[in-house]
């Protein structure tokens, strides 16, 4: 997830980390060392210090209280956008799921936008050959 983090905010573990050295410096917090090292640190499971992780949240738009009550490394989940979370096997959808007595979890479900023509237009209806006995001449009062 931290992978993730990285590309989608700066690209490179030097750039990402300038990032957040920044916000560190922004909210009061003194200077952050920006070496990759620290970087292969956190992926590695050494937790960051808590000034670390308020700017670190701060660059992804997640809110301190998150941070605070969810811990390290839980709390990263909510800046990755739910379709990257969502599990790569099929689920059930909702009402089954309901139906069945499961609990239902909203990140489990993609909704889509529904297509512009749903349902689909009837096919129309055939039109008799010319000269048949059920075709029948054009009116005059309806024709363009």
């Amino acid at each position: 997830m931290l992978n993730y983090l990285v590309k989608h905010h700066g690209g490179k573990a030097e750039a990402f980390l300038k990032r957040v050295g920044e916000r560190h410096q922004r909210l009061g917090f003194g200077n952050f060392a920006t070496n990759k090292q620290k970087l292969h640190r956190w992926r590695k499971g050494t937790k960051p210090d808590r000034e670390a992780q308020l700017a670190l949240a701060h660059l992804l738009n997640v809110p301190r209280r998150d941070v605070l009550e969810l811990g390290w490394p839980a709390w990263l989940e909510r800046a990755v956008p739910d379709v990257l979370l969502a599990p790569h096997r099929a689920t059930p959808t909702a009402l089954k799921a309901r139906k069945a007595g499961e609990t239902v979890e909203r990140r489990r479900f993609m909704i889509t936008p529904r297509p512009a023509a749903w349902p689909p237009p009837s096919p129309p209806a055939p039109v008799p050959a010319a000269g048949s006995a059920t075709a029948s001449p054009p009116s005059k009062k309806n024709a363009w």
